[in-house]
């Protein structure tokens, strides 16, 4: 929304001015514009363990998995769905009006997720319990179906214009000597890979430390609202990964 000017008139008195319920109608506008501007959301897998890694294959870019199947969003700006979403799918032949906010569940999988964004055929979700495939869903409130005809990875949302704060965090334990982690975040299109940054094991193989990959005020644009940030790791030896945390706030908001 573009900023509501107060017309105060030329002199004091003139009666050219905004009388006093649109001068407020103005102010409260204003208002609800800045209130709605700032805010966060975290993410968290939850289902790799310690006990039930997530491992990485040696010397291969591999999306970080973040099933977000624990969400504390209600400080979310106005304006967002989300700032991370867990996977998405497109759709074709749909039978009926999916809802945002429904669980949809797959006919042939099972796997279940709640949809947390509709953008014409392409559903975002969250909440993803099991693996989505070239299947038939069924909205468990609307009783829409449809057949899934790409399953993709989860990814960040942007907004051309925006700053984001980003924090990835998980746990990790490495299995050799001189061990390597890479962390990056990639927009697809021209612009690829943004802000990689390695990290080290310096207490050895077997011994695991915590990461967190933490970005202030990521300057996100067009080709970051249009793909989406897909978080990406590889490392020199194989590596077990486990409780993902993904936390977003936006600091600026795109005018």
């Amino acid at each position: 929304m573009a900023q509501e000017d107060l017309n105060y008139g030329s002199v004091a008195n003139d009666g050219t001015g905004d009388g006093l319920r649109d001068t407020f109608i103005k102010v409260q506008s204003n208002f609800d514009e800045l209130y709605g501007r700032t805010g966060l959301a975290s993410y968290s897998d939850d289902g790799y363990t310690s006990g039930s890694p997530f491992t990485l294959s040696a010397n291969t870019d591999t999306i970080l998995p973040n099933r977000a199947l624990t969400i504390y969003d209600d400080q979310l700006p106005t304006d967002v769905k989300c700032f991370y979403y867990a996977a998405e799918i497109d759709v074709t032949g749909v039978t009926g009006t999916f809802v945002e906010g429904e669980t949809i569940t797959g006919g042939t999988s099972g796997a279940t997720a709640e949809i947390v964004e509709i953008i014409s055929d392409n559903y975002r979700l969250l909440n993803v319990v099991g693996t989505f495939t070239t299947e038939t869903i069924t909205g468990g409130t609307s009783g829409a179906t449809a057949t899934i005809s790409t399953v993709g990875s989860g990814k960040i949302t942007g907004r051309d214009g925006d700053g984001l704060d980003v924090m990835v965090y998980f746990r990790a334990e490495p299995s050799a000597v001189d061990q390597w982690l890479d962390i990056w975040i990639d927009l697809g299109g021209a612009v690829g890979e943004i802000y990689r940054q390695t990290f080290s094991f310096p207490k050895g193989s077997g011994v695991e430390r915590g990461v967190l990959y933490a970005l202030s005020s990521a300057y996100t644009r067009s080709t970051f609202e249009l793909n989406g940030g897909s978080i990406y790791v590889r490392s020199n030896a194989s590596l077990d990964i486990y409780a993902m945390n993904f936390n977003f706030d936006r600091s600026h908001k795109a005018r």
